[in-house]
């Protein structure tokens, strides 16, 4: 369970509220498409893309390049119901992370212990809807 092993890893686990999106004007927003964004995809998007089951791995514009190809790898391993974008929030509070419809790993180191949470993170809440 990624939760046990988070803290080993740089990692932490924490819960937190639903993804609600912004445009209130539109109830039913398509989700964004699995894949690799190369800019943060539409709020409204994101929320429909979570509440539908899917994860996302993110991380800081300022990564190194070497850790942004092994999240890419990570990703192409099994693309199913999970997207890849920088998120600019997350500068200056952590490195990498995923998201969920009720879950948040945040992470500051890079290294292989770090991808394997990943993986236990997106094994473990790909498919969960609200």
């Amino acid at each position: 369970m990624v939760s046990r092993a988070a803290r080993a890893a740089g990692c932490e686990l924490r819960r937190v509220g639903p993804w609600t999106g912004t445009n209130e004007d539109d109830p039913f927003p398509a989700p964004a498409p699995d894949g690799i964004y190369d800019r943060k995809p539409d709020e409204n998007a994101l929320a429909a893309a979570f509440n539908g089951g899917r994860v996302a791995v993110l991380f800081a514009p300022d990564t190194p390049a070497k850790v942004r190809g092994q999240l890419k790898a990570l990703v192409k391993e099994d693309p199913r119901r999970v997207l890849l974008y920088p998120e600019p929030g997350i500068s200056g509070h952590f490195l990498v992370g995923a998201d969920s419809i009720r879950r948040l790993l945040s992470c500051t180191h890079p290294g292989p212990a770090m991808l394997d949470e990943l993986r236990d993170f997106r094994d473990d809440f790909r498919g969960q809807t609200p």
